[in-house]
């Protein structure tokens, strides 16, 4: 193998024992000797990143700007780092369920709120808050500042849960 890889035998004992870690070259070299891949020799195991995840969690509010950008902000994160960072997958799986239907209830209430007759697809917070205070006070606004309260709650109960290391929780649990 030191002859196919083209490298000393004091540097592949050292290597071998632990004793140093090969270069981005001898990686390369000892790769091809051995007819595998730099990930197989690599094995890059998950890393622990609680500041990507909180991340992951607060781009949920982004529901507030518009809803979609509720579930495409954590979707965009879950994609890039699921296999990247340990917690990803779970929680980001979660949270996109979560917000896929919670936008699913917000659209529901305000079509039948207009008795089916259109969906106003731009709801954003400063129009729950004029439904709720702007005078047209009533069961639908009550519900959609409910709907509302209820995703940042779970946002930053999940945020703080994965700062201390443990599972979000997201109601209603599917499985994928």
């Amino acid at each position: 193998m030191t002859q196919k890889s083209r490298s000393g035998l004091f540097k592949e004992w050292r290597v071998e024992s632990g004793e140093t870690f090969p270069n981005g070259d001898s990686l390369v070299k000892l790769s091809n000797a051995l007819d595998v891949t730099l990930d197989d020799i690599l094995e890059i195991a998950p890393s622990e990143d609680v500041g990507y995840l909180t991340l992951m969690n607060l781009s949920a509010l982004t529901f507030m700007i518009h809803p979609f950008l509720g579930i495409v902000s954590p979707l965009v994160m879950w994609i890039l780092k699921k296999e990247k960072i340990k917690g990803v997958n779970d929680a980001g799986k979660k949270l996109v369920i979560f917000q896929i239907v919670w936008t699913l209830v917000l659209y529901i209430t305000l079509f039948i709120h207009n008795e089916a007759r259109f969906i106003m697809l731009d709801i954003r917070i400063d129009h729950v808050m004029y439904a709720l205070i702007g005078g047209r006070i009533s069961l639908t606004g009550f519900i959609l500042v409910g709907l509302f309260l209820l995703n940042v709650l779970f946002i930053f109960i999940n945020t703080t849960r994965n700062r201390l290391g443990k599972d979000s929780i997201i109601l209603p649990s599917f499985r994928i």
